[in-house]
């Protein structure tokens, strides 16, 4: 009997994984991951073959490709992006792109166990925000409620000017409608330094302000992309487009 598998790949920062489930009777899970940067291409494609051989030859029983799309490390969603479309073009597959951000907002959420934290009967908003480079950053905020994840500001490219306001605006409002607020980053050095410098000593979070190292991981590329996929989302590996947020001539080699 063939059951159904579902293939997740991340590469959009320092880290780099991959994920398969198979839906047996009893569901396997089988993960491969390292935070080893210029390691990417030879590490995932690795991954990816180590993965597949778990299906025991049948490779049919692959259902779809997630990939965490971006935005984030330009190399590395291009080194991804090639390998996913490879893969699902071959076995005629469709292909999910999942916010590599949105991604570390689950697996944060998932990681410390929010859901079962007595004070989040409330909802939780969780906001990521990523050195960009070029003195910008990658900003979002999420809601976790349910175990479900919403969008609550979309992804956007911010010039670190603005970076602090729009903290502060967010934490400001979340406040106001009594809800709780992690804030996450991949690398929390570049945001951290910018945000002391920035915000005033009457700002709202500027003496309570925690920032939580995350990256994002194929695990929770896999369960946000099974969702989309549910929902009908993903289409033709060569539609596939990654989420860089910033036109790739703009990239300084």
């Amino acid at each position: 009997m063939i059951f159904p598998a579902f293939l997740a790949l991340d590469a959009s920062s320092e880290a780099c994984s991959a994920a398969l489930l198979v839906e047996d009777e009893a569901p396997k899970f089988f993960l491969k991951h390292s935070e080893s940067p210029r390691q990417h291409s030879y590490l995932l494609q690795t991954y990816v073959s180590e993965l597949l051989t778990k299906l025991n030859s049948n490779s049919d029983s692959l259902q779809a490709i997630f990939i965490g799309q971006g935005p984030g490390s330009f190399a590395g969603i291009r080194i991804a992006s090639a390998i996913a479309q490879g893969v699902a073009s071959v076995h005629g597959l469709p292909l999910v792109g999942v916010s590599s951000m949105q991604a570390m907002a689950w697996g944060f959420y998932k990681k410390f166990n929010l859901s079962n934290c007595p004070r989040l009967k409330i909802p939780h908003r969780i906001i990521v925000i990523n050195d960009a480079k070029m003195e910008e950053f990658y900003t979002g905020m999420y809601r976790v409620q349910e175990d479900s994840l919403f969008v609550e500001r979309e992804e956007q490219l911010v010039s670190k000017h603005h970076v602090s306001s729009l903290i502060d605006s967010w934490v400001n409002q979340t406040r106001l409608q009594s809800d709780s607020t992690t804030i996450i980053s991949q690398d929390p050095g570049p945001l951290q330094v910018l945000l002391t410098a920035d915000l005033p000593s009457t700002s709202t979070i500027h003496n309570s302000l925690q920032l939580q190292p995350v990256l994002p991981h194929a695990k929770a590329v896999l369960h946000l992309g099974l969702l989309a996929l549910n929902a009908g989302l993903g289409g033709k590996p060569e539609h596939f487009e990654p989420k860089y947020l910033r036109p790739a001539t703009a990239w300084k080699c």
